[in-house]
């Protein structure tokens, strides 16, 4: 041997350190001068050592660690080292930039243990010859080195085999009359060599293991091979090009990984049940890449379509495909027609798929119908063109699954129903982190991500396409229903793409919500862009939302909706609202029993304006809940322009039995174009909260509310009111000088029940035509089918008016008019009383034509109830009429007692 080989061996016992060195024959060698360190931290040039000293052959326990490492270097020399037994077997090498790892635990069984160094001189002729020794029918993924050089590191590729398994490169010593035995493992796990040995010539080979059932992909032929294995391990170690190959799909159970590998040009024309690289997988397939596929199915008997395969039971992960699927009829997937029990994830598609007959229905980008899997990080690009129902650009149809980081940035065209950009349709799915880019265009319950969704949770959904549909379309969510008494939730969902319509229930986010036999829950909902449709119920969050209860208890469901926004014009015809468009709950009872249902709206925001025909509200247009069970709006704000011909609102355009409290509708601005007339009567219903509106309070009205048409029922706060009202303020003047039944806070209250009225105030100048007041321009009374002889009671309580009142006909005063009356349908003698009580004003009226007045009084123009026990108490008024101040004998309009009133008159 030309070499100097030189080992320095440290012998380990107890603390005792012991340091040989050798010489080897060969060339004489400069001496080397090596430093040896023992120490606790890590050395900058090598890692960590960390071994089980031993003493007196009894080990000690893991407390007792040590740690050593060493750093050689001396200029013009290549050092290598390693780590033995004393035996000198189990040999362990230097690895990449000179760093030994030993793991000592194997070694624990011996008292000493020997760290050599070996060195040759870099100038030395360090040229290696190499041969290999290969088997038959292998493949390697890279070039072999017919040379080498010593102390410089090699990457040698891997070695395919069917049915083995390769581990390392293994070499010999070749001399010109022997090879010599085999030198054990040689690369590292990397397949990294550092060649240092001192023979002139090796013969390198592979180190192979038996494994019967797998194989290599290195050839079209080989993946047609696959058939004949199909329940084995195959593993892709190269690109496969299809182009001219007859291929027959047929049924998998095995693994396989593609190894990023893609098959090119493969072409599927079948009428088989199943179509697709596989018919059926049964296995798992991961890491794969299938690119210009074209599949044509052309019997209308055709089921399942997927470019990966017809159906899967199996896993599927990290898996592309591209080209093109044209179906007639059947469940189309990108990936896979149908999936179910198994992962899904990682996977994309960039196809165009064609569904040719309406009689398709499940056709998604990736899969065309889910169950029971989990789906996550999948993307879809492809182009969807299909006149089917249940069509999605990630899936057609889910079910019992999970899906979280999936996007959609392909169009979805269907003609049919159950359209999103995700999903078609889900029904008990939990829902996260998904996205929607592409434009999604259908007829029925289309969504930007789903177009119907059943039982299902969803959490952090972004849509920014464009949602085109007929009915029930929605920027995130078509239709959303739940059939079964369970809690349903949406939470952190925002649309930014635009949401057009020719039907109705239509909304930014959702455009139905119908939710029987359970609850939902909603939050941090956010819509940024235009709605428009040319239907009914269009809301900037929510086109509809229904709910009904028929179970057989005495609960109250309760729908909770918070921290909503809408920044986005509203456009639709009856029932429009910056929030939802229409409300209606309902609850039978078909077992004797009460069950009640309720819906809860807290922190609600708008900033988009609003336009319809009737029943327009800056949040809701038309709302009805079940009576008595405390639906409500609050603490939310409109800030728009809000246009209408009538039934209009800058809170609620129609609302019953749904209260409003602390509200505002600042910097907005109401708009009423006309009336709506029938064998009744005109009317307007315009307020500045509510056009029709139930209980209203904590509320504060500064717009100027003007109405120019001859309509009825014009209010600074609400138009047409059947609830009780409190705490509530006009400072806005409210200009309807052709209008009928105008009030500073309400135009009309009309009830049917005791009712209760305090703490209103007006500041604004009121101009109406007929029965003009302060702060009510008539309120009405009228009970029926009562079954009892008990007076009836209600209450107006702390009124002030600081505002003029200009009147043309009939009534006028800070009240306009009061009537009260019980109807008995049963023999029995009902009264109503009503009780004013602390009452003042000091605004003047004003009357253009004295000759239609019926009654003017400086606080009620005029009343009338069934009961003589009917009063007003603890009044203030300091008012003139025309010019003529008020005095104590028309305070009140029309010809009552004067017993009727206690008060002071204050002169101006």
């Amino acid at each position: 041997m030309r070499n100097i080989i030189k080992y320095l061996f440290i012998l380990i016992f107890s603390v005792f350190i012991f340091v040989s060195c050798s010489n080897g024959g060969g060339f004489e060698s400069d001496e080397v001068f090596i430093t040896l360190n023992i120490y606790n931290n890590i050395d900058d040039h090598i890692d960590q050592i960390t071994y089980t000293k031993k003493s007196g052959g009894s080990e000690y326990d893991g407390n007792n660690l040590e740690r050593f490492g060493y750093d050689v270097n001396k200029e013009g020399y290549i050092f290598f080292g390693g780590f033995s037994k004393p035996n000198g077997e189990g040999k362990q090498y230097l690895g990449v930039n000179n760093v030994l790892k030993v793991d000592i635990n194997n070694y624990s069984q011996y008292w000493n243990y020997d760290i050599y160094l070996h060195y040759e001189k870099e100038d030395t002729d360090n040229i290696i010859e190499v041969s290999y020794v290969l088997p038959e029918g292998c493949y390697i993924d890279g070039e072999l080195p017919t040379t080498l050089v010593r102390g410089k590191y090699y990457a040698f590729p891997n070695l395919y085999l069917d049915e083995h398994y390769f581990s390392s490169w293994r070499f010999k010593a070749v001399y010109d009359d022997f090879t010599s035995k085999d030198f054990g493992f040689y690369t590292s796990s990397e397949n990294k060599i550092m060649c240092y040995n001192s023979y002139p010539k090796i013969e390198i080979f592979p180190s192979l293991s038996s494994y019967k059932n797998r194989f290599y992909i290195d050839s079209p032929q080989d993946l047609l091979n696959i058939k004949n294995h199909p329940s084995g391990e195959i593993i892709f170690v190269n690109d496969i090009d299809m182009s001219g190959v007859n291929y027959t799909p047929f049924e998998f159970s095995g693994s396989i990984d593609g190894n990023g590998h893609t098959i090119s040009n493969l072409s599927i024309t079948t009428t088989n049940t199943n179509a697709g690289l596989f018919t059926v997988n049964k296995g798992k397939i991961q890491d794969l890449k299938i690119k210009d596929i074209t599949i044509n199915s052309l019997n209308e008997k055709t089921s399942y379509i997927g470019a990966l395969a017809g159906t899967s039971s199996g896993s599927i992960i990290d898996v592309a495909v591209g080209g093109t699927i044209n179906s007639e009829m059947g469940v189309v997937g990108g990936i896979v027609g149908k999936m179910t029990g198994k992962d899904f994830a990682g996977c994309s598609s960039d196809l165009i798929i064609n569904s040719g007959n309406d009689g398709a229905s499940y056709v998604g980008g990736l899969v065309g119908r889910m169950e029971n899997c989990n789906i996550s990080f999948c993307i879809n690009s492809s182009t969807i063109n299909a006149p089917s129902t249940t069509v999605g650009g990630v899936v057609g149809s889910i079910s019992n699954s999970n899906m979280e980081y999936c996007y959609n940035y392909g169009s979805v065209t269907a003609t049919g129903s159950e359209v999103g950009g995700l999903i078609g349709k889900a029904d008990g799915v939990k829902m996260l982190r998904c996205q929607n880019e592409g434009v999604v265009t259908g007829c029925n319950s289309v969504g930007g991500l789903v177009g119907v969704l059943d039982n299902s949770n969803v959490e952090i959904l972004t849509n920014l396409g464009e949602v085109n549909g007929y009915d029930n379309v929605g920027g995130i969510i078509g239709k959303t229903l739940s059939s079964t008494y369970a809690q349903r939730q949406m939470k952190e969902v925002v649309n930014e793409g635009k949401v057009i319509s020719v039907g109705s229930n239509v909304g930014g986010i959702i455009g139905y919500l119908d939710y029987d036999g359970s609850t939902f829950v909603l939050d941090n909902l956010t819509n940024k862009v235009s709605v428009e449709a040319s239907g009914n119920n269009v809301g900037g969050i929510i086109g509809r939302v229904k709910g009904f209860i028929g179970f057989n208890d005495e609960d109250v469901r309760v729908n909770k909706i918070t921290n909503c926004t809408n920044e986005g014009s509203i456009l639709g015809s009856s029932n429009v609202g910056g929030f939802i468009g229409d409300i209606n709950l309902n609850a039978s009872n078909p077992y004797g029993r009460h069950p009640g249902i309720k819906i809860e709206m807290d922190t609600i925001n708008n900033i988009g304006d609003i336009s319809g025909e009737n029943n327009v509200g800056g949040l809701i247009g038309n709302g009805t809940s079940q009576e008595g069970k405390g639906s409500f709006i609050k603490n939310s704000t409109s800030s728009s322009k809000v246009e209408a011909k009538h039934t209009i609102g800058g809170i609620g355009g129609y609302l019953n039995y749904i209260s409003v409290d602390t509200c505002s509708n600042a910097d907005s601005i109401i708009k009423a174009t006309s009336s709506l007339v029938n064998e009744n009567g005109s009317y307007a219903r315009v307020g500045g909260y509510c056009g029709v509106g139930y209980e209203i309070k904590n509320c504060t009205n500064e717009l100027d509310i003007s109405y120019l048409g001859n309509g009825s029922y014009v209010g600074g706060i609400v138009g047409e009111c059947t609830g009780n009202l409190s705490s509530c303020i006009n400072k806005g003047d409210v200009n309807a000088s052709e209008a009928s039944l105008v009030g500073g806070v309400a135009g009309f209250i009309n009830v049917s029940k005791e009712y209760h009225a305090s703490s209103l105030t007006n500041e604004g100048t009121i101009k109406g035509n007929e029965s003009v007041g302060g702060l009510v321009g008539n309120f009405v009374q009228q009970m029926t089918g009562i079954k009892d002889n008990e007076v009836h009671v209600s209450s107006f309580d702390n009124l002030i008016n600081y505002g003029d009142v200009y009147v043309s006909k009939m009534f006028a005063g800070v009240i306009a008019s009061v009537y009260g009356d019980a109807a008995n349908e049963y023999l029995r003698y009902p009264t109503v009383k009503v009780t004013i009580t602390n009452i003042e004003n000091y605004g003047d009226i004003y009357v253009s034509n004295e000759e239609e007045m019926a009654s003017i009084g400086g606080l009620v123009g005029y009343i009338k109830t069934d009961s003589e026990d009917s009063y007003i108490k603890y009044y203030k008024v300091s008012t003139k009429i025309n010019g003529v101040l008020v005095n104590e004998t028309n305070t009140i309009g029309n010809n009552v007692n004067a017993s009727f009133i206690e008060g002071e008159y204050i002169p101006k």
